[in-house]
């Protein structure tokens, strides 16, 4: 009798430590997100601020509440950095007129955390030298092939407030299908972090430097097409392509980097671009289309990322004489054992020959 009287003492002991061990943890909030515990009493999370503002940018709360809209910049700034996360939320949309303006800004960086860029943000940032952009569209992911495409997009359209001599008008269509925008002369070094370049992303810039960033998929036809004032592109991007005429008439391009995956150059790619005299080719490339390279009387020296067997495989189309006379050089992370031409990169990310 004493026996059971204990096992029933025991089956009841253990009965109310399961029972206070579930409710502590209903205390402790049980899969309430917005809940937590301090000495055993709740504590309601607090909810995201509606508006935040730092370093001169004001941040509102978008509807789902998961992330910030940037309105508004402050005048007077020359530079703005904008951070891809706010109050632990990210930064993802740029809303319609955000800087505005701001005649002082000379350059603009925003993160990739943005997905949506509303339209004229810039609109008389006259004095605007270069811009870091996640994207050259309306939204992340569209094909760059209508008229928010263009770099113009973000300044201003039709009429153009402030001097005429500070600004480009460019005209992105053909006739009554078409949109006038007003670029500033000043802007001369754009980077693009991924996307597609489209027909009309950057007529009318007169750019002196590019550089395409790692998700870049394709550089599509005449996209810089007689930009004469183009010195330097840079690819970081593994893209699949340099389209038909993508750089033709580039008078005053004198490098390129195509340091990813490059596997296609397109038919007139870098035709006419006579101040051109070197490139760096990526190890990837296996065609290069007719006359991608006809007049380009400068170029002198290629620095191909792969090995002498690997460049003799490239099918090179009729046309490139310039390209086919000027002197290989083969990468050598270290001082080569045999000699040859070799190249490697120096301190500042250029090519130099051992």
């Amino acid at each position: 009798m004493k026996r059971l009287i204990l096992i029933l003492l025991i089956f009841a002991l253990v009965l109310t430590l399961a029972s206070c061990k579930k409710a502590n943890s209903e205390v402790n909030g049980g899969g309430n997100n917005n809940e937590s515990t301090s000495g055993g009493v709740t504590e309601q999370k607090p909810e995201p601020k509606q508006t935040v503002t730092s370093g001169g940018l004001t941040y509102t709360l978008n509807k789902k509440k998961d992330g910030y809209v940037l309105t508004k910049a402050a005048v007077g700034a020359l530079e703005y950095l904008v951070p891809s996360v706010v109050e632990g939320l990210p930064v993802v949309e740029i809303a319609d007129g955000a800087f505005k303006n701001i005649a002082s800004l000379k350059k603009v960086s925003i993160p990739n955390s943005v997905t949506k860029i509303g339209k004229e943000i810039f609109e008389g940032c006259k004095n605007m030298e270069e811009l870091v952009l996640p994207f050259i569209c309306e939204k992340a992911g569209l094909a760059g092939t209508n008229f928010t495409s263009s770099i113009g997009y973000f300044f201003a359209e039709g009429t153009c407030d402030g001097s005429f001599n500070d600004w480009y008008e460019i005209q992105v269509g053909h006739g009554d299908n078409s949109v006038k925008y007003w670029i500033p002369e000043s802007l001369t070094k754009i980077t693009v972090y991924s996307g597609v370049l489209g027909e009309y992303s950057f007529k009318g810039v007169n750019l002196t430097e590019v550089r395409l960033g790692e998700k870049i998929k394709w550089v599509s036809t005449s996209v810089f097409e007689m930009r004469e004032e183009l010195e330097c592109v840079i690819f970081d991007a593994p893209i699949t392509s340099v389209g038909v005429d993508a750089f033709w008439n580039c008078y005053n391009l004198k490098s390129i980097k195509l340091t990813g995956e490059t596997l296609w150059i397109g038919r007139d790619a870098f035709k006419c671009c006579y101040d051109l005299e070197w490139i760096v080719l990526s190890a990837g490339t296996t065609s290069i289309g007719n006359s991608a390279f006809s007049s380009c009387h400068d170029l002198s020296k290629i620095y191909y990322l792969g090995d002498a067997a690997a460049f003799e495989k490239i099918e090179i189309g009729s046309g490139n004489t310039d390209f086919e006379e000027a002197t290989l050089y083969i990468y050598s992370e270290n001082p080569p054992a045999v000699e040859g031409n070799y190249w490697h990169y120096d301190d500042a990310g250029n090519p130099v020959e051992w």
